[in-house]
């Protein structure tokens, strides 16, 4: 038997980590948004006062399957120091390292007397707020930053107070350095947004949405606050005022009490459709981001080729520095049988460094498809009758007409199954039609209803991968095999298997047993802010795990295992994958080519420590900024979320049988009680922003893996769903890849490992009690070994065609 492991036995930093903090530093550098500055930046390098949880505990990215184990990253602190500014406010930061030390004591205490290691996942420790800023800890210099720091994680939403709010020891430490400094910078490090309301009487001069950043957000905050990098990021998210402006924000997830059940509400209304359609006033909208340049935006040309729309937009660097700019393409739909948002983005582009005079002009391309709406009586997308304003701008204000295309008789773009039926009433909103102001001189387009040759869509159910090998093994598989094969390798019979292909800290693999039928075991590792393994870890002389300290797959986990000590007989490995910024910080960006980079990168990387799976990215909207995995999913707006993750699809597929597992199909958009909620929504809803997303990454990005979510949708637990697994995913749009559920989502009490399976399932994490459950399915005949063949043939074939395959032999392994 062999082992074969991407680990290093040397703690020697690589040419390859090298190169990808290279990578890592610039998408932190575009993925930060500066919201404020009344000219006080840039900054001059000399004497600062730094305070705040984050500035020197800066929270790189969320906790669960977000985390990644990477060598070190740059915190607020080290950038800065790095860049020459001398910091004088230590005797305050040490106060909050001690502060910090108390309450994760505090908190492993707490865990290890109240919890389980069943709760690892919900255990998410919360960073306590900096203690108040103190006369004595006021420095002699003119410059202050303040970072807010808020961490959250898989298993929990962020709480109200002291999570989306300031905390009062936040807000009265900000008022007295707004006293005491001339000039004052907030920083936010929170992988979703912050209400800044309490400081707006004491308002600082620079405010600065750092998010989550990664191993080098540091330095790219410090180059940005020096000037010597540029602002170019924009919000992938609308900001409010109060909390209260949030449609149904009083009803999400733990703040009514009720969780059992999640009403959606405000059906189409999510972000920034909801605020330009009803009126409401926003802090930040949409799209919004400053720089330290301005930009001219002009609409050059908006030509129609059949169905497909082509902007040219032209972008003039007006100002006196060098700078990026993004620009934002909507369309205003017209209002007829279905009501209608303002406004919906349909494409965006992100210019190269403009110099100071400098034009670029960006063509920017959408289908005509993206405007039509829902119609849930007749089960069709349909594009009404009407005036389609084409608009352009940089974020979802202020956008200026540059086309009309005109429809002159509704189209029926696809008929559909009348599928995920929500048998709840509630009631919607709707919203009341904002008019539609067409300046004089626009073109008007003709828009030729001939070009859309209205969809159909049958629905045969589940078939089989279409692969004589996969037929030829499938056919000479016994019972038991198979079983093994539609299912995660299992800890729970020989613990964490090490042999053959080893990764330590993967969070999953195929079946190791059939090596003599030609089929290679392959590993999955957790995403989506990198390859989330094991920095350290070792094998006893038996071939035996052993954690080490500080080194467990989840950190919570540390709190219930003890770490064992090593022996002058163990191998210690080490591998140190790259921690990106995180989901919303890259969707920030707003720079595709960049996120395709970075998936090229992250594949490289999937090659070296022999990742087959890697599970990413997350995809669900953010339809509360409560929501405590909003780090890990893009944006409030679905085609955004699509074209991001298709470039990072893209990037992944340039190795050959590198595979990325898109997730949580679908409606995982809050945490609290994730396993057992039923999301409530109406099928517009979900057609138009809950799956559109998922749609694209699918269509567009050619997605080869998904992995399906805890939650129930319309009373149907997710990996239960044949509508959404198969009738939508696989009949529909021609998914061709590997499903998979999430980990443990059909134990019992949730979702049916048979039911899971017949909708084309893999079940992860695997395990005794599936097979079981699998086992007495086909005994009993409500689960056929047909249908069993069907689903493992998906995963056999993304097996016989990995890039672990092409290199290692089974017969070579044995």
């Amino acid at each position: 038997m062999k082992r074969i492991t991407g680990a290093q036995y040397n703690t020697e930093e690589t040419l390859r980590e090298k190169n990808n903090r290279r990578l890592a530093y610039r998408a932190a550098v575009e993925g930060i948004v500066l919201l404020e500055n009344n000219g006080v930046l840039p900054l001059k390098k000399g004497d600062i006062a730094l305070y705040g949880a984050g500035a020197r505990h800066t929270v790189k990215g969320g906790t669960g399957s977000g985390e990644v184990n990477e060598r070190y990253s740059a915190t607020i602190y080290d950038g800065l120091k790095e860049k020459g500014f001398s910091i004088l406010t230590d005797n305050c930061l040490r106060r909050y390292d001690m502060k910090l030390e108390e309450a994760r004591k505090a908190y492993e205490k707490d865990v290890r007397e109240n919890h389980t290691i069943i709760d690892v996942w919900g255990l998410v420790f919360t960073m306590p707020v900096a203690d108040e800023v103190q006369e004595e800890d006021l420095a002699d210099c003119d410059t202050a930053i303040y970072v807010v720091a808020r961490q959250a994680g898989e298993g929990r939403d962020r709480r109200l107070e002291a999570g989306f709010n300031l905390a009062k020891e936040e807000t009265e430490s900000i008022k007295l350095l707004r006293k005491h400094y001339r000039k004052v910078i907030l920083v936010i490090n929170s992988g979703s947004s912050v209400n800044i309301s309490d400081v707006d009487d004491y308002r600082p001069d620079a405010v600065i949405f750092f998010c989550q950043e990664g191993l080098e957000g540091g330095r790219a905050l410090a180059a940005l606050l020096t000037g010597e990098e540029n602002f170019s990021g924009k919000l992938s998210d609308t900001w409010v005022y109060r909390y209260e402006d949030i449609p149904f924000g009083n009803e999400f997830s733990y703040m009514n009490g009720n969780l059992a059940r999640e009403y959606y509400k405000e059906g189409i209304y999510v972000g920034y459709r909801y605020y330009d359609s009803f009126n409401v006033p926003v802090r930040y909208h949409f799209g919004y981001g400053l720089s330290y340049t301005d930009f001219e935006i002009s609409a050059e040309a908006v030509t129609l080729q059949g169905k497909n729309v082509l902007v040219d937009v032209r972008v003039r660097n007006t100002g006196k520095v060098t700078g990026k700019e993004v620009v934002q393409v909507y369309v205003s739909a017209p209002a007829g049988k279905l009501d209608k948002e303002y406004q919906r983005l349909v494409a965006f582009g992100k210019t190269g460094n403009l110099k100071p005079g400098e034009t670029e002009t960006l063509r920017l391309c959408f289908d005509m498809e993206y405007c039509a709406s829902y119609d849930r009586q007749e089960n069709c997308f349909i594009l009404e009758k009407g005036n389609y304003i084409v608009r352009t701008g940089s974020s979802s204000a202020g956008t200026a007409v540059a086309a009309v295309i005109r429809n002159e008789e509704t189209i029926v773009v696809s008929r559909h199954g009348d599928l995920l039926k929500c048998e709840e009433t509630f009631e919607e909103l709707h919203s009341p039609q904002r008019k539609q102001e067409i300046p004089e001189g626009v073109k008007i387009l003709k828009l030729d209803g001939s070009c859309f040759e209205t969809k159909v869509y049958e629905y045969p159910g589940m078939k089989a991968a279409d692969d004589d090998r996969v037929k030829e093994i499938i056919g000479k598989l016994t019972t038991e095999e198979k079983i093994k094969l539609v299912m995660g390798e299992s800890r729970d019979d020989r613990g964490l298997s090490t042999r053959y292909i080893y990764t330590p800290g993967t969070v999953a693999r195929t079946t190791e047993d059939l090596l003599d039928k030609g089929v290679i075991n392959t590993n999955l590792a957790d995403g989506p802010a990198g390859l989330r393994l094991l920095k350290e870890s070792a094998l006893d002389k038996n071939g035996e795990v052993k954690y080490l300290k500080g080194n467990f797959p989840v950190a919570a986990m540390e709190l219930f295992l003890e770490a064992s000590p090593l022996e002058e007989t163990d191998t210690v490995y080490y591998q140190y994958p790259t921690a990106w910024p995180a989901a919303t910080a890259l969707a920030q960006s707003f720079n595709t080519d960049l996120i395709e980079e970075i998936g090229r990168i992250t594949s490289r990387e999937m090659v070296e420590f022999n990742v087959t799976f890697w599970l990413a990215p997350g995809m669900n909207i953010h339809k509360n900024p409560l929501c405590g995995r909003n780090f890990e999913y893009y944006s409030e707006d679905p085609v955004l979320s699509g074209k991001i993750a298709s470039a990072l699809l893209k990037g992944v597929r340039s190795v050959e049988g590198n595979y990325i597992t898109i997730k949580h199909f679908a409606c995982n958009n809050a945490e609290d009680n994730r396993s057992f909620t039923d999301s409530a929504v109406k099928q517009r809803a979900l057609r138009e922003i809950y799956l559109r997303g998922f749609e694209i990454a699918v269509k567009e990005g050619k997605a080869t893996g998904l992995m399906t979510s805890y939650n129930k949708i319309n009373g149907i637990y997710a990996p239960d769903n044949y509508d959404l697994a198969v009738r939508i995913l696989r009949n529909e749009w021609g998914f061709d890849g590997v499903v998979m559920t999430d980990w443990t989502s059909t134990l019992e009490g949730q979702g049916s490992n048979v039911k899971a399976v017949k909708a084309g399932h893999i079940i992860m994490p695997g395990g005794s009690y599936y097979r079981d459950e699998i086992r007495k399915g086909l005994k009993e005949g409500s689960l056929s070994e047909e249908e069993l063949d069907m689903t493992i043939s998906y995963l056999l074939k993304a097996i016989l065609h990995s890039n672990v395959a092409s290199r290692y032999k089974a017969e070579d392994l044995i």
